[in-house]
């Protein structure tokens, strides 16, 4: 029997945490384990999650020692329970109804997958532009559920300062592992309420970066984004290398997942 492992970062997110929670436990997966990492909050969050998970058995709360960003929470969390699975919600995001068992019966039919990604609503409502949506949609962590062999060539999520800009580019470094060096599929159907509210990542992402008229969001090069993407660069490569050991040790032992080499 495969087992998930939904893990919730937060830092002050204790006016959504329960909401977001709540939105997990019902999906009818089983065995499911929830972690919920506090990254270090000023308010209740932490107070609130310990709460929680002594409602409910399949509830865990942990917490970071001091304030490491969202990369650094997944990562504790996913390195702390097992699960053969691995979503990431944000603790201001909501699973719609059918989220997580429409990923897992999906990566369970078809071996060849390693990881799948799903559409997302807006809350509030946007009126997003293809192109908006299509960045918004690979970037966000929340919409994916990947194996749990894919977490651990990756290393995690990346961790080094760099990734903790105003770009969030630990999120947009993960994605970039799983496409370029696994088989990620992408379904259509909108099963994730994603919150961007005012002066949110996905509102920066508009104003910042125009859709020309050739349909197609132009990012704006400047020094930081260059230093990312250079960074990026060294994380997949790092990914690149752990994934080829990896085949040797699964060839030898004659059951490889179907990963690209």
């Amino acid at each position: 029997m495969t087992s998930l492992l939904v893990v919730i970062p937060c830092y002050n997110g204790e006016a959504t945490l329960e909401r977001t929670l709540a939105s997990a436990l019902a999906q009818p997966v089983a065995p499911m384990t929830v972690v919920i990492v506090d990254d270090a909050s000023t308010d209740g969050s932490f107070k609130l999650a310990q709460s929680l998970a002594a409602r409910d058995a399949r509830v865990k709360s942990l917490a970071m020692a001091v304030n490491s960003g969202p990369g650094a929470a997944r990562n504790l969390g996913a390195r702390s329970f097992p699960g053969d699975y691995l979503a990431f919600l944000d603790a201001d995001d909501v699973y719609l109804p059918g989220a997580l068992p429409n990923a897992i019966g999906f990566l369970e039919k078809d071996s060849r997958f390693d990881a799948v990604k799903f559409g997302f609503e807006t809350e509030p409502h946007l009126d997003l532009a293809p192109a908006h949506y299509d960045i918004t949609y690979n970037s966000i962590p929340s919409n994916m559920v990947v194996k749990r062999h894919v977490f651990d060539i990756l290393g995690g999520f990346p961790e080094d300062p760099v990734f903790r800009g105003k770009l969030a580019g630990e999120d947009v470094a993960f994605y970039e592992g799983v496409q370029r060096l696994f088989n990620l599929a992408r379904a259509a159907d909108k099963l994730l309420s994603y919150s961007c509210p005012p002066g949110s990542h996905l509102f920066k992402l508009v104003h910042d970066c125009p859709v020309g008229a050739d349909g197609q969001a132009h990012f704006p090069e400047t020094p930081e984004r260059a230093e990312l993407g250079r960074a990026i660069g060294r994380y997949i490569q790092q990914g690149r290398d752990r994934l080829r050991l990896a085949a040797r040790l699964w060839s030898q032992a004659g059951c490889p997942p179907e990963a690209k080499p």
